[in-house]
């Protein structure tokens, strides 16, 4: 339509309408004179400043201010004053207007405010990233020294590098942080956590026109030259899934290797079918085809190499040595070279261990642009997060709930609730002396992202939580560590959510499976995303290009969570002390021992003194806050400390002071209380608490061998050691339901299997009866070692050295009073480990220095008769006799 056919339909419009509505504005406008501050850091807002100016009125209805083209939020209003919160900033950051509207008219104030954002970005045209997420769990695939599924998923490719470009025809200063991370943002909040809903993402294909195409850049690293790589390109093609409950989970791919094996030069890995030959020292980024879509500005590394790119030159290594070599010199916290350079973070301190990167852009005018890198960051989780399986791989393990960092029993928004770490890098700057290179930043981000699967909406991000901060914030000199912490004000403001609880349930049908899925009206399908990054960028000078290219380097990590906001559990979930007796949740006795509801209806009842408000053991503290108290349910005495306060053999509940409910294990027993008083009352060498007449401690210790093989006062074993004196008894304790143990292997192969010999074979050989029963491997042992070693398996002569009693000079199984007669295998003399010298079963015969058989041989002499007797189990043999015993 032609502008003067819109004029005549705008005349014949206005010439029949009959609308006798006041416009709005028909006063005096207002004025803006001034700002209580002019900037903020970062681009998310949420600063409280006041415009000064005259004409605001004082109805809050009919006033509106805009900051740059978003509605700030007004606290309060005065004629010539407003109080404001400011909303989000330009994604980009720099000036913004602000604008003031009243009944009377509107007034704006030009450029007056600026959202400010790194100054890399100043002149900024063109943007490159390279993600390097080697190191990362979810990212790569570098050994972490942990089993925890690193091993078998990447979630960017198996080498953990990916890229991200955008090229325009003009000078735009634009913040990019797109796509570092997981799905990144370009949300800027220094030094705060910053909660914006929903995440704060721009729409990339809104400037499609204003891009350019420059291609393919390419990454160079010097210390890889010489050096390649053979692909058997058949096998590129790969897919993971993960699985479900449902399903296992599975790798495809199109082959069994990767790597082509014997083939080590260009030239015999280009006469394979199928081989491609890589030299590892350039890393070439192309951009991805997209079918039928704009310049996508997204690119792939092509580099199907089971080895890192961004590798140093490393410390002390010779000129030849692999990735593998220069990257463990440079993680061993070693000064390998001697350049002093080293120590706890001292891998970071040394130049040698900064990856040194030539980029490569010619349409851009940049070739061979050296960049020094900052050594890859490993972040690890100090708090908040099981670290059970290793601190370094954060993102593979769960969330806590309840975060309680200053251990007052609840859960308060200024707690803590996830403490993240790592060592900052220092000196990589040292060699990029480049004169293209016009500034760096380096920076550490992390971020909370809920991410929805919903059936109405699809994919969406609609909350997030962000900071950013520098590499060395809240550094600690002692751990050479930096930190930052997420607050629970800030996570608990993060709803529940989780995957897959979408799905319903899953069945076969006709040899294959078929899902329902869960309630669609549900909107808490998903995960939250933990990313942690740290960013270093370049602002480059590119001659051929209006501006100016920033050249970004990312690592870090992030991973998948559920996530249950205890805020949703009610009274007896949610780490809170809702009745204030210092107990929250499962420890407060309402939870414990009530109706599901933190009341105080519990508290002071019954057995649980530590709910009840009173010192009742007068040491100054009270329920929680004394240390005797563990629980609700708990009583403030030492009864409940989980320690034998007085020695008595004893603990808590079963030490028989603590009947009532302010008793004190103090040492002041009854003395009719026989099963505390540390004596064998009944004989049978069980003392006290060992003994099983003794279930407490204020009971009677008066029934001898009473109970199983270990308490019978029978030698059911045969090895002339009864209960407690049998070193099994000894170990498993009165209650043990056998004397001997179930023998294997060596414990019943008829031969003695020690390498020295210790003359004790099988079952009568001591180190068959302790753990693990199978094997011979001692040859003796020593009471410190196994407290029921007797005097026949110690290495001593205990009779010539103790009471001369036979003054033989014989040791352990030499000597006759280590013999037991054992009469079921055949009136043998048996070399038995288990004997005492002092109760050897034998009749003296063999070791009395008499002739009892008349054949002019004495005791040891009489080899036929007097030689111990060795019992084969598989032959069924007995060798030697038994003519030297009397009838």
């Amino acid at each position: 339509m032609s502008l003067r056919a819109l004029s005549l339909l705008t005349l014949t419009l206005g010439a029949c309408s009959t609308d006798t509505r006041v416009e709005y504005y028909d006063g005096t406008p207002p004025s803006i004179s001034g700002l209580s501050a002019n900037f903020e850091d970062g681009n998310l807002g949420g600063n409280t400043i006041t415009i000064n100016g005259s004409g605001f009125g004082s109805d809050l209805a009919e006033v509106v201010v805009q900051v740059g083209s978003l509605n700030a939020e007004i606290l309060s209003l005065a004629d010539s004053a407003i109080e404001i919160v400011t909303p989000k900033g330009p994604i980009e950051g720099g000036p913004v207007d602000i604008s003031v509207a009243t009944a009377g008219g509107q007034t704006a104030a030009l450029d007056v405010y600026t959202y400010e954002v790194s100054d890399v970005y100043d002149e900024q045209d063109a943007y490159i990233l390279a993600n390097n997420y080697w190191y990362s769990c979810f990212g790569g695939r570098d050994t972490l020294g942990v089993n925890a599924g690193c091993e078998s998923i990447s979630y960017i490719g198996n080498v953990g590098i990916d890229g991200y470009a955008e090229f325009f025809n003009f000078a735009f200063p634009r913040k990019h942080s797109t796509s570092y991370g997981w799905f990144g943002g370009s949300d800027w909040s220094p030094g705060e956590w910053s909660v914006q809903t929903p995440a704060y993402r721009p729409f990339a294909s809104g400037v499609d026109e204003l891009r350019q195409t420059l291609g393919n850049f390419n990454l160079h690293n010097r210390v890889l030259e010489g050096q390649g790589w053979c692909v058997d390109t058949t096998v590129l093609g790969s897919w993971y899934y993960g699985g479900t409950d449902e399903y296992n989970a599975f790798t495809y791919t199109g082959g069994d290797s990767l790597l082509f094996e014997g083939a080590d030069s260009q030239v015999g890995c280009e006469e394979l079918p199928n081989g491609r030959w890589y030299a590892l020292a350039d890393l070439n980024f192309c951009e991805v085809q997209e079918y039928e879509e704009n310049h996508s500005n997204d690119y792939q590394a092509d580099w199907p190499v089971g080895l890192p790119f961004f590798v140093p030159a490393g410390e002390g290594v010779d000129s030849d040595a692999t990735p593998q070599e220069r990257l463990a010199s440079c993680r061993n916290g070693v000064d390998d070279d001697g350049d002093a350079a080293d120590g706890q973070g001292a891998d970071g301190l040394d130049t040698d261990c900064h990856p040194k990167i030539a980029i490569d852009l010619p349409e851009a005018g940049i070739n061979g642009v050296e960049l020094s890198l900052p050594e890859p960051v490993l972040f690890r989780a100090e708090q908040g997060i099981d670290t059970s399986q290793g601190e370094s791989i954060w993102p593979l393990l769960p969330l806590e709930s309840c975060f309680d960092d200053d251990d007052d029993g609840s859960t308060e928004l200024d707690d803590v609730a996830i403490r993240l770490s790592w060592i900052p890098s220092t000196n990589f700057e040292a060699s990029t002396t480049n004169t293209f290179v016009k500034a760096v930043d380096t920076h550490i981000r992390f971020s909370l992202s809920t991410l929805t699967l919903g059936w109405f909406g699809g994919e969406a991000q609609p909350i997030r939580a962000t900071i950013t901060v520098p590499d060395d914030n809240n550094y600690d000199e002692g751990t050479g560590l930096s930190y930052v912490d997420l607050p629970v004000e800030v996570f608990y403001q993060i709803p529940n959510i989780g995957f897959p609880n979408g799905v319903g349930s899953c069945e076969e049908q006709f040899g294959t499976f078929s899902c329902t899925w869960g309630d669609p009206a549900l909107n808490d399908y998903g995960y939250l995303i933990l990313t942690a990054d740290r960013v270093t960028e370049y602002r480059l000078d590119a001659p051929n290009l209006p501006g100016d290219l920033v050249f970004a380097y990312a690592t870090g990590d992030f991973g998948f969570q559920d996530w249950e906001n205890p805020l949703s559990n009610g009274e007896c979930g949610d780490c809170y002390d809702n009745d204030g007796d210092g107990w929250s949740d499962d420890l407060d006795a309402d939870c414990i021992e009530g109706e599901g509801a933190e009341n105080g209806l519990v508290d002071g009842t019954g057995f649980f003194s530590c709910s009840d408000g009173i010192d009742n053991d007068a040491d100054g503290l009270a329920d929680a806050d004394d240390p005797d108290c563990e629980s609700g349910v708990d009583r403030e005495t030492n009864c409940g400390d989980g320690r034998d306060n007085d020695g008595d053999g004893w603990i808590d509940d079963l030490d028989g002071e603590c009947a009532d409910a302010d008793g004190q294990e103090d040492g002041l027993d009854d003395e009719s209380w026989t099963c505390t008083n540390g004596l064998d009352d009944d004989g049978d060498y069980w003392i006290d608490g060992e003994d099983p007449d003794c279930a407490a401690g204020n009971e009677l210790e008066d029934e001898a061998f009473s109970g199983g093989p270990c308490n019978d006062g029978v030698d059911n074993d045969g090895h002339g050691d009864i209960d407690y004196f049998d070193p099994l008894c000894f170990t498993r304790g009165a209650a043990s339901d056998a004397e001997e143990p179930n023998y294997s292997d060596q414990c019943e192969d008829g031969v003695e299997n020690e390498s020295t010999g210790d003359g004790y074979v099988d079952l009568f050989d001591p180190d068959c009866e302790y753990s693990p029963f199978w094997r011979e491997n001692a040859t003796f042992h020593v009471v410190e070692d196994r407290p029921a070693t007797t005097a026949c398996y110690d290495g001593l002569d205990n009779e010539r050295v103790d009471d001369d009693l036979d003054g033989d000079a014989d040791v352990d199984a030499a000597d006759p009073a280590c013999w037991n007669l054992n009469t079921d295998l055949g009136w043998v003399w048996i070399p038995d480990g288990f004997m005492d010298p002092a109760h050897r079963m034998d009749d003296g015969s063999c070791t009395d220095g008499v002739d009892n058989d008349g054949d002019g041989a004495t005791d040891l002499q009489e080899t036929d008769d007097c030689f111990p007797g060795v019992y084969d189990p598989i032959n069924g043999n007995i060798d030697g006799d038994a003519s030297e015993l009397p009838d």
